[in-house]
């Protein structure tokens, strides 16, 4: 129980700092996307039930706060830290390498099902085409962001004992 309650905290931090601080804090126009940097770094280290929760979790408050149709986030956000969390039992999850490639292809799954279901839905889908570098600075700010992140849930994982 003081393991979730301590992954839900980081998450819970990490979503706060990414609507208030980190908004302010662009390049190109673009911010981080800490929350999805987070979510796979602890999905990758847990289990897939621990990360689908997490990703539940942030994807309903991103919906609550930002989405203008609602459930799109949440389902991406589930499915990332499901997909995740599954993975990585047949992985070496505490490599530094490792948690780049799952940040590089979850930022790229969370843009890509998103122009997904925004185009079937109907919703402005022409600008996958105007939103394409924008993606990839948000991916190099991902990557960029991911060191200290990492580190950081390295020294937070040992002091709540997880893994």
């Amino acid at each position: 129980m003081k393991k979730l309650l301590g992954l839900a905290a980081l998450v819970l931090v990490s979503f706060i700092m990414q609507s208030t601080v980190l908004q302010f804090l662009q390049i190109f126009g673009v911010t981080v996307n800490l929350v999805l940097v987070v979510l796979v770094v602890v999905s990758l280290q847990t289990d897939e039930i621990t990360g689908a929760g997490l990703g539940f979790m942030v994807g309903f408050l991103t919906d609550i706060l930002y989405a203008h149709f609602f459930g799109v986030n949440t389902l991406l956000f589930f499915s990332i830290g499901y997909l995740t969390g599954r993975i990585s039992e047949d992985v070496y999850k505490f490599d530094y390498f490792t948690n780049l490639y799952f940040v590089l292809f979850g930022t790229l799954f969370y843009h890509l099902f998103f122009y997904f279901i925004h185009y079937f839905l109907k919703i402005g889908s022409e600008a996958i085409l105007i939103t394409f570098m924008p993606i990839l600075v948000e991916i190099g700010l991902n990557l960029i962001i991911l060191y200290p992140i990492f580190r950081l849930e390295k020294s937070i994982f040992r002091k709540l004992k997880i893994n």
